[in-house]
């Protein structure tokens, strides 16, 4: 298993951004130095800045790990043109992510306490409307996912921040049901947390199917900063076979640059 971090390119993210650094180069120059192997991109504006990002990458000799969201809006709003304008980011960002030799695409279908779509009563109701959408949308992103040679990683969330996919079993079920390598699980500690009665037996069942991993603590900070016990998580990784990326998207308490370097430290012991 290898370590990676999350970076914008010019800030303006829910989760700032903990490595020094003024501009996206000065950053991945600071991950190499700090100990880790790879990037994890915030995907807005990667478009405009995709030629000086690749040449950045290519220069400062950095992988990426994985490009996280970037789309706007949701495939299951409720106005079919954000539908389709998300529909359509989803296909540049893939595009993106083969081009840079991504991990994948990082995505959470929607950010909701429910359906945001109409029933179709009394053949189905919001929620069946949902999940035939999602499953019909899905279905045709991962297949062009896998002509580009990437991957879609569906995000289990915490049922306060969405009602769908709480679960490493209903994002399994729907790889599943897909029945694509190029759909996969991203496994993040911080939701598993509130979400997983034992991380570490669910992380076995659904093994086959995790494609990447967040490292956060239970209070949302770096690795080490909470009171999660990655441990048995880490060992159910590789009991799995999980060979990939664990990153880091998370906030940092004190100075970033040493708090990093200790979550470095941190984490390095306990998958070597």
């Amino acid at each position: 298993m290898k370590l990676s971090v999350l970076s914008t390119l010019h800030g303006g993210f829910f989760f700032p951004d903990m490595l020094p650094g003024d501009t996206f180069r000065e950053r991945l120059r600071s991950l190499k130095r700090l100990g880790f192997d790879a990037v994890e991109i915030w995907g807005h504006g990667l478009k405009a800045e995709i030629e000086p990002v690749r040449r950045a990458l290519k220069e400062e000799g950095v992988k990426v790990s994985a490009i996280c969201s970037g789309f706007r809006g949701s495939l299951l709003a409720a106005d079919p043109a954000e539908r389709l304008t998300c529909y359509r980011d989803f296909e540049e960002l893939l595009e993106l992510s083969a081009t840079l030799e991504a991990g994948g695409l990082v995505f959470v279908p929607i950010f909701s306490q429910g359906p945001k779509v109409a029933g179709l009563e009394p053949m189905w109701d919001a929620a069946e409307v949902e999940r035939r959408l999602f499953l019909d949308l899905i279905g045709k992103l991962t297949a062009r996912a896998g002509t580009l040679g990437t991957t879609l990683l569906l995000e289990p969330v915490n049922r306060y921040e969405t009602h769908l996919f709480n679960t490493l079993e209903e994002a399994a079920d729907v790889c599943r049901e897909v029945g694509s390598g190029a759909l996969r699980i991203l496994a993040d500690f911080f939701h598993m947390n509130l979400e997983e009665a034992d991380i570490a037996g669910s992380i076995r069942r659904h093994g086959r199917f995790i494609g990447h991993v967040h490292l956060v603590d239970s209070n949302r900070f770096l690795p080490g900063q909470g009171h999660t016990d990655f441990a048995p998580g880490i060992r159910a990784l590789r009991e799995s076979g999980y060979t990939g990326y664990l990153s880091l998207e998370c906030f940092a308490k004190g100075d970033p640059e040493t708090a990093l370097s200790q979550a470095v430290t941190f984490m390095k012991e306990l998958i070597q």
